[in-house]
């Protein structure tokens, strides 16, 4: 029997990985993660559910020649079945060339699984990885752009609302299953608070990091959102950051909500090292109704996970114009209601 090999990038990869060996009763499952990960020490790690663990280096693009024979421990599991949410990292490329697996199936990354070319990558550019990687990676790169470009077998998706959005044939519902122990201690970490109510979550992101927008644009959404908080009349706006925002752009961000704001803005780091998306177990009572974001990820499987959140982005369609990949943001958003900031 092959192997179930499971190649993960993120704490909800882990988690969805999980959910998906229980739904499916597989054994004999691999996980490939990476140092930077600390998967070993996760609180989301069910070691039971894994005959072998592989913590694997990031590839070092000014030793690139050397990585090959960095994952050369990897020859064992050749011919296996792979699953992984994220088809287009280098490092994911090379492991599946190496693997030559038996099927690929795919499962969700969030946003970035159902947008085409979240990357916009120019004609030189492409060229450019297509020498790198014909040169130092064996040619494994296929995928310069975005989700999707691999043939899958099949593809685990958490809601058939978000399959619909998508053009891939096969889909397969998987349920997020949190280990125990996760979620008792997210239970105990909202009991120790004591919010004001109403409560309202703010999700902020690394948008000027990543380039995906002006620093001033960035500016004028959250204050946007820092304003409807107040047309919610929430008395806490709770502040949860996430984990690729630089530390001198997020204090910036929590200054520029916190003077915008009439609300008491809280930064929130109780989810420690699970997703948030453990706050939609429905096992939790959780303390807020309301999600403010520009366009987080967690937006979308908030509500799809936990439908009566009222979810709202600061996306307008004037936002999208001549910018395909926020066009299909907004567009998924209007599918699943997450609402809209009010122009008033």
């Amino acid at each position: 029997m092959a192997k179930h090999v499971f190649i993960v990038n993120t704490p909800l990869h882990l988690v969805i990985a999980q959910s998906i060996i229980k739904a499916e009763k597989l054994v004999g499952c691999v996980l490939l993660g990476f140092e930077s990960e600390r998967l070993k020490s996760s609180p989301l790690l069910e070691v039971e559910l894994w005959s072998d663990i592989y913590e694997l280096p990031k590839l070092n693009k000014k030793l690139p020649f050397k990585y090959k024979k960095q994952l050369s421990c990897l020859k064992a599991l050749q011919n296996t079945v792979v699953f992984w949410g994220n088809d287009y990292q280098v490092e994911n490329q090379v492991i599946v060339k190496l693997i030559n697996p038996q099927k690929i199936f795919l499962f969700d990354d969030g946003i970035a699984s159902y947008i085409d070319n979240i990357r916009e990558v120019s004609k030189l550019r492409r060229f450019a990885m297509q020498v790198f990687s014909t040169f130092f990676l064996a040619g494994a790169l296929k995928n310069y752009s975005g989700i999707g470009c691999y043939t899958h077998h099949a593809r685990y998706c958490l809601n058939e609302k978000l399959s619909n959005t998508s053009s891939n044939k096969e889909f397969r519902n998987i349920s997020l299953d949190f280990p125990e122990s996760v979620i008792n201690q997210v239970k105990e970490e909202l009991n120790k608070q004591n919010f004001a109510g109403p409560v309202g979550i703010l999700l902020t992101q690394p948008i000027t990091e990543y380039n995906a927008m002006p620093l001033t644009k960035e500016d004028c959404h959250l204050i946007k959102l820092a304003r409807h908080a107040d047309k919610l009349q929430l008395k806490t706006l709770l502040l949860k950051p996430h984990p690729g925002e630089c530390e001198h752009r997020k204090l910036e961000r929590l200054s520029l909500i916190k003077n915008n704001t009439k609300a008491t803005v809280v930064e929130f780091n109780g989810t420690g090292e699970w997703p948030i998306e453990a706050l939609a177990d429905q096992s939790i009572s959780i303390p807020f109704q309301n999600v403010l974001s520009v366009y987080s990820t967690a937006l979308v499987t908030l509500k799809v996970l936990r439908e009566n959140l009222n979810c709202t982005s600061s996306l307008t369609l004037p936002d999208t114009h001549d910018n395909k990949p926020l066009a299909q943001i907004y567009t998924i958003f209007k599918k699943i209601n997450i609402q809209e900031v009010s122009s008033d």
